[in-house]
């Protein structure tokens, strides 16, 4: 269905649209330890407060129970996304998803295109954002704002979890677009895939 979007969208202009969904962007190594310590903390504190009203005979085989259980379970909650949301500010997981969508951007080769005329519609899964980025010769005609539709299009379909449908109207409305300012025309190149690029 998107791939059908993209080359529907692409026979009225000379851009090329790369649609791309990616699982996360934000870095993540730090939240096991972090929940472990939570998860130490918050044990300690409910242990500490019941030895107040109660004898406990092995107060190390307790507090050694309490560190294991803390690990396992603070290693296990940092694999959800969930989990890791909560523990992102939402202003670090927008600066992450442009980050990554930059990367992208290069790595997927869409500023090499003939005509300097590539479009990113990237969304993060974990973070759920969305970015668009375009090449140097769309940014000298369109300003940020000329996506703030298509980006809310891409955030309403995560939101609603229809990937498809969210993707697709984006592409549709990025056609729009882009074939007011770059019409196709005879020379006209398709240098980029039309697929959904599917990244970890």
């Amino acid at each position: 269905q998107i791939r059908d979007s993209v080359t529907r969208a692409e026979e009225h202009t000379a851009g090329e649209i790369v649609p791309m969904i990616v699982h996360a962007s934000s870095p993540k190594g730090h939240l096991a330890g972090l929940l472990c310590f939570f998860l130490i903390a918050t044990f300690d504190l409910v242990f500490f407060i019941l030895l107040s009203r109660f004898e406990f005979a092995n107060v190390i085989g307790i507090q050694i129970a309490i560190v294991l259980v803390s690990f396992a379970l603070g290693f296990s909650l940092a694999k959800l996304d969930s989990i890791q949301r909560l523990l992102t500010p939402k202003s670090d997981r927008h600066h992450s998803a442009i980050v990554r969508a930059e990367l992208e951007f290069h790595r997927s080769q869409i500023r090499a295109t003939h005509s300097h005329t590539g479009v990113l519609l990237f969304v993060s899964l974990m973070e759920r954002q969305a970015v668009v980025l375009a090449d140097e010769k769309i940014g000298k005609k369109l300003n940020s704002h000329s996506w703030d539709a298509v980006l809310k299009t891409l955030t309403d379909g995560l939101g609603k979890k229809d990937f498809a449908d969210g993707f697709s109207k984006a592409i549709e409305q990025t056609g729009m677009i882009l074939k007011d300012h770059f019409p196709a025309h005879e020379h006209s190149n398709n240098d980029l895939p039309n697929d959904l690029q599917i990244r970890d």
